[in-house]
């Protein structure tokens, strides 16, 4: 049965799919210290009360992300061990949720890989200001015992945000309200924040609001050329690289996908990415000539038959600009999702 869940887990990796990556990192986080919680418990190490010695001594007082500086000076790795940690399954199950359904939404328009470092941007931001908050605002300095954060709170505001800026105008469906714009979820998940934060949680709050600015940030430099995700996919790739290795044959070459690359002052505003794969033949090919190879309809490679790939890419990403994603056919999302897939 072990076997078989770490297969499941190798298989989910070796797919690429960072989204589900990530909610199992949590998840698994979230399952270990449960696990050494019963462990420290039955084993009475702290007496009576060891479970909760073990988590308030341990994992709280050495991975949570605390609001006095001396305390972050000297453990500075909780900048990032507190946004995988969950208090309660509720908590975890929430945040993993909005990762899964907005994080989809991201993934269909900018490379699977981007996610995970816009994840972590968002937790890092998204705790350095709440760090700050609790330092320079008068409303904290009575605390006598400034509380730390935990929870991926910050990181999936990152994410959500993102998939507003990428795509304002698209649609999710949400239980009771219907299909709602992605821009008014956003909108109305910010205001939330804001106006809660005299109330519980002050701390958490502000640090979703620091990764909700992260996530529209990062998009917009994006944009712009500049790809704040290149520091982390080094070690994206690091930590992967041992699921992701599999036997080929021998008399068989890999072939080689078209890559992504970003570049400023090329494309129009709302397109994130260019092809940058050079082929003499079919270097300004439309994609009348990829619908020959992969499948798409007569009517598609008509419409972008004078077009090269990165003009027919930014004729799409434009239409969902001023009509939002649904508004593309099939073959419109297939020749983006193509273009933007890392394999």
């Amino acid at each position: 049965m072990s076997t078989t869940i770490l297969n499941d887990i190798k298989r989910q990796f070796q797919k690429g799919d960072v989204v589900l990556q990530l909610i199992s990192i949590n998840v698994g986080i979230h399952l270990l210290i449960g696990l050494a919680y019963v462990i420290v418990y039955l084993s009475g190490i702290g007496g009576p009360s060891s479970g909760e010695w073990f988590y308030r001594n341990v994992i709280e007082n050495y991975f949570y992300l605390p609001s006095d500086l001396g305390k972050l000076a000297v453990r500075p790795w909780t900048i990032i061990t507190y946004m995988f940690l969950h208090k309660g399954v509720f908590h975890l199950l929430f945040n993993m949720l909005m990762l899964y359904w907005f994080g989809r939404i991201v993934s269909e328009l900018i490379p699977n890989r981007k996610i995970v470092s816009m994840y972590l941007w968002g937790g890092i931001i998204g705790g350095l200001i709440f760090v700050l908050a609790y330092n320079i605002f008068p409303a904290f300095s009575s605390m006598t015992q400034k509380p730390p954060i935990l929870g991926a709170s910050a990181s999936v505001m990152a994410v959500v945000l993102a998939s507003a800026t990428l795509n304002p105008r698209g649609q999710i469906r949400l239980f009771l309200f219907g299909r709602i714009e992605l821009q008014y979820v956003a909108l109305v998940l910010i205001l939330i924040d804001i106006l809660t934060i005299p109330n519980n949680n002050p701390g958490g709050h502000i640090a979703h609001l620091g990764g909700a600015f992260m996530g529209w940030l990062f998009i917009s430099q994006l944009r712009r050329g500049n790809d704040w995700a290149k520091p982390f996919e080094a070690i994206h790739r690091f930590v992967t690289k041992p699921f992701n290795r599999s036997k080929r044959p021998a008399n068989k070459r890999r072939q080689r996908e078209p890559r992504v690359a970003y570049r400023g002052n090329v494309a129009p505003k709302e397109a994130q990415y260019y092809s940058q794969k050079k082929q003499s033949s079919t270097s300004h090919a439309g994609p009348s000539a990829v619908a020959s190879r992969t499948g798409y309809s007569r009517s598609f490679s008509q419409k972008y038959r004078d077009m090269s790939q990165e003009e027919c890419m930014n004729a799409i990403l434009e239409k969902i600009r001023r009509s939002g994603y649904d508004s593309l056919t099939k073959d419109e999302k297939s020749f983006l999702d193509n273009l933007s897939k890392d394999k």
